[in-house]
């Protein structure tokens, strides 16, 4: 088995079951295989064992049922052991859908490192004014959903946890672009925490709230109440929805 060059921050039995995964792939796909690619926490290097899914881009040159059939058990037996989450894409694809999936593309740009194949993320060009329209879409998105989720669930102090600890880490995304499209400085440490720390000191949202949400997330307990975290949350999404809407973009 050949051993991955990509440097991953990861428990060895994961390491190990990405190998596996990728030489099943390489002998399932043949020359049909072009890529596999991993990104998010775990190419950030903030992998959280049991927790954070192993995301993956797998490019194939020929993307009909029957080539899907010939990587569907490897697939299946890593979803089963590490939580990966594939993302299956011809490389043409990826160029073509940079358009309506400008945020992820370029979370993918940031952060990801090829385990097997070519990059065309390397080179990816991402327009700024997709990249704000669909910045904006996800910014509304999240706050629409604590929204409805507060009126609802507002009570159940563990129903709050989850949901405001589960949308962190896309929130952290959401700002990091929002830095980018902005010119301002992006944090040196690649961690969710890092992210919206370095937001909330540009754009002037809630820091003690969103330190206290992202403590939340590492299982460690707050100094704030969890609803008054939610709350106060809920109006930093807000703010960030602002700025999104008002950026103005030239190309």
């Amino acid at each position: 088995m050949e051993k991955i060059e990509a440097k991953l921050n990861v428990p060895s039995p994961v390491e190990q079951s990405l190998q596996e995964l990728v030489e099943s792939l390489k002998r399932g796909a043949g020359d049909n295989l072009q890529s596999v690619i991993i990104y998010g926490s775990i190419a950030r290097g903030h992998f959280r064992p049991g927790a954070s899914d192993v995301n993956l881009v797998i490019l194939l040159k020929d993307v009909s049922a029957s080539e899907l059939d010939k990587i569907d058990s490897p697939l299946r037996k890593a979803r089963n052991s590490i939580n990966v989450n594939a993302m299956i894409m011809t490389g043409s694809e990826v160029a073509r859908s940079a358009d309506v999936f400008p945020v992820k593309f370029m979370h993918i740009k940031n952060y990801h490192l090829v385990l097997f194949g070519d990059d065309p993320f390397a080179d990816l060009s991402i327009s700024p004014k997709h990249l704000r329209i669909r910045l904006e879409q996800e910014l509304r998105n999240i706050s629409i959903r604590l929204r409805n989720r507060y009126v609802n669930l507002h009570q159940d102090r563990s129903v709050s946890i989850g949901l405001v600890t589960n949308l962190m880490g896309s929130f952290a995304v959401q700002l990091r672009t929002l830095l980018e499209l902005t010119g301002k400085p992006l944090p040196q440490e690649h961690s969710t925490k890092a992210h919206l720390m370095a937001a909330a000191e540009a754009f002037d949202l809630d820091k003690e709230a969103l330190e206290a949400a992202s403590e939340l997330r590492r299982g460690v307990a707050p100094a704030l109440e969890v609803q008054e975290i939610f709350a106060r949350v809920m109006k930093s999404v807000d703010k960030a929805v602002d700025v999104a809407d008002q950026l103005e973009i030239k190309e």
